[in-house]
Order: structure tokens, then sequence, then C-alpha cells
């Protein structure tokens, strides 16, 4: 995964998976899908800090897949840093990838939420 306006996080637990933008501006991270063609779920794991409603967005090749592409991380969790009692899943279901085409997480800071993000999942998708 690549990204632009991400950097390590400094206060995470996870000192070497959390990623944040830099200040309050929005970033991107990108990744190429090299699997065989299919309908998947994609999950997007990240951290839901108090004091803000950080924004993100999941694109494939550009575009917005469905509706449950957009989210915000509004939940109201126990600590004001990346740490296991806030990190949160957002599930989106019923994509179609075939190889070569590209995801990207955009994120957008709100207040003290720095729209931290951890990982992105390719599961299975389910009947």
């Amino acid at each position: 995964m690549k990204g632009t306006g991400f950097s390590p996080y400094k206060n995470s637990q996870e000192k070497k998976r959390a990623l944040a933008p830099e200040g309050d501006q929005s970033c991107t991270a990108d990744f190429a899908y090299k699997g065989k063609a299919g309908r998947f779920k994609i999950a997007v794991q990240y951290f839901d800090l108090q004091g803000g409603a950080a924004k993100f967005t999941l694109s494939l090749n550009g575009q917005h897949p469905n509706s449950d592409a957009s989210w915000s991380a509004d939940a109201t969790l126990p600590t004001p840093h990346p740490h296991a009692d806030n990190s949160t899943r957002h599930i989106i279901h019923n994509i179609a990838l075939k190889s070569g085409d590209t995801i990207r997480i955009s994120a957008n800071p709100d207040a003290t939420d720095p729209a931290a993000l951890d990982y992105i999942e390719i599961l299975p998708a389910t009947p």
C-alpha cells in the first residue's frame, strides 16, 4: 500500500501499523489488487478517536462502488489515541474486483480525530 499525505501516527500503541494524515490535510492510501477476479468484501480497519468525526471514502479505479463506500468515524469510544479500544472496522460489501484494480482510501481528519488508518483486507463475499 502506498500513501500520499499519511505518516506513521506518533501516539499509536501499534507503532508500526497505524497511519494518519500529516497535520489536518486529507490524504490517500492506494493499492493494486493482484488476486483472482470475483466479488468480495473490503474491510477497512481504522481508529475512531474522540473529539471529531473523520471522514473516509473508498474508491475503486476512481469510482465509488456503492453507498457503503463513504462513512464517518463518529462513534463514542474510550481513548484519544489509536489503541485496541477504538480500533474499528468498516466493511464495503459486494465489490467486483479483478487483477490490476486500484483501491483507494481517502481520509479527512476532523478536529482532534486524525483519520488514522490501520489496514485494508479483502474478504470473500458471503451470500
